[in-house]
């Protein structure tokens, strides 16, 4: 995303970043990271036009290197499967999707869509809606929202954690229809 702020740019550049990100919850075990309950968050960075023409040669160079760069979808519905697995129930949730995608040829994956007024007034949504790890990469968060302000402030949340933000513009359910989100978005 990128905002255009008195001849400024407002995008997130790696190259640029002069703080710390925030401390993650890692669960060292499994090697899951999730965007903790309480999250600070520092001035927007600018970056130069030259910066922003970087990073977007960068994306162009990735899509050519791979030829036809593969990209998994979210899955639909959030039920999550269980399955038995040497004794122990398993559930098959949506970075294990993901990371199931990748082993089979995925460049980049996209997460399934993130309420973004929950995401940023909810801690424990926020906890819980997005579960990461170092290997999923690159990585797309994909929003659903109705308000700018909203929208941006869910995308500060997830900067530095993913490769990209999306907003849903297609969603048809009837959830999204209330929400005025999705392919209702007014």
């Amino acid at each position: 995303m990128i905002l255009k702020i008195d001849e400024d740019v407002i995008e997130k550049c790696e190259d640029v970043i002069d703080y710390e990100l925030p401390e993650v919850e890692r669960d060292d075990a499994s090697g899951i990271i999730r965007i903790p309950k309480t999250i600070i968050l520092h001035p927007p960075v600018k970056n130069t036009p030259e910066q922003i023409a970087k990073k977007r040669t960068f994306w162009r160079e990735f899509m050519n290197k791979h030829g036809v760069v593969k990209i998994v979808a979210p899955m639909v519905g959030r039920k999550r499967l269980r399955f038995i697995e040497n004794g122990l129930l398993m559930s098959f949730s949506e970075l294990a999707f993901r990371m199931f995608m990748r082993k089979y040829g995925a460049h980049v994956t996209v997460t399934p869509m993130i309420h973004a007024h929950l995401f940023v007034n909810d801690t424990t949504y926020r906890r819980n809606a997005l579960a990461l790890c170092e290997a999923d990469r690159p990585l797309i968060v994909q929003f659903c929202a109705n308000k700018p302000d909203t929208f941006l402030a869910a995308c500060r949340l997830v900067e530095g954690y993913c490769d990209g933000v999306d907003l849903n513009l297609g969603c048809p359910q009837m959830v999204a229809k209330k929400g005025r989100y999705g392919a209702y978005l007014q």
